[in-house]
């Protein structure tokens, strides 16, 4: 009875360890394939304006998502993108901030229980993450 029974856990994980393998390829495969598209775009635009380089045209080359930014005309268009990738930049820093704040005052709260359990638990040592590390400062 018990060989059967263990017999049909190892089918149970053989199955677990096929469909992760099936997941994970199929994850890397969907991101292959936006990479390869993003890379694709890129290259046709680079044959785009290669086609025109060194050729006088009447061609305007224009960014326009409500804006407008015609790159020959507009002398404040690279400012314009430096602040846009600056302040994603920063917004970007600040989200990471606000997760790192989440998870561990979540790993806070399941200290409290694990004490309880435990007493004589160790801790990691994590602070709220508002203050430096004494330890990393100069």
């Amino acid at each position: 009875m018990a060989s059967r029974k263990a017999q049909a856990e190892l089918e149970q994980l053989k199955l677990d360890q096929s469909v992760i393998r099936w997941r994970y390829l199929s994850a890397i495969l969907l991101t292959l394939i936006r990479w390869v598209g993003v890379v694709g775009f890129m290259y046709l635009v680079y044959r785009m304006v290669d086609s025109l380089a060194g050729k006088q045209t009447s061609a305007d080359i224009a960014i326009s998502g409500g804006l407008d930014l015609k790159f020959l005309a507009n002398r404040y268009a690279s400012q314009i993108i430096f602040a846009l990738f600056g302040s994603g930049g920063i917004l970007y820093g600040l989200r990471q901030k606000r997760l790192y704040k989440k998870a561990t005052d979540k790993l806070r709260r399941v200290e409290k229980y694990e004490r309880k359990l435990d007493p004589n638990r160790s801790s990691s040592g994590l602070d709220d993450g508002s203050q430096p590390n004494p330890e990393d400062t100069l």
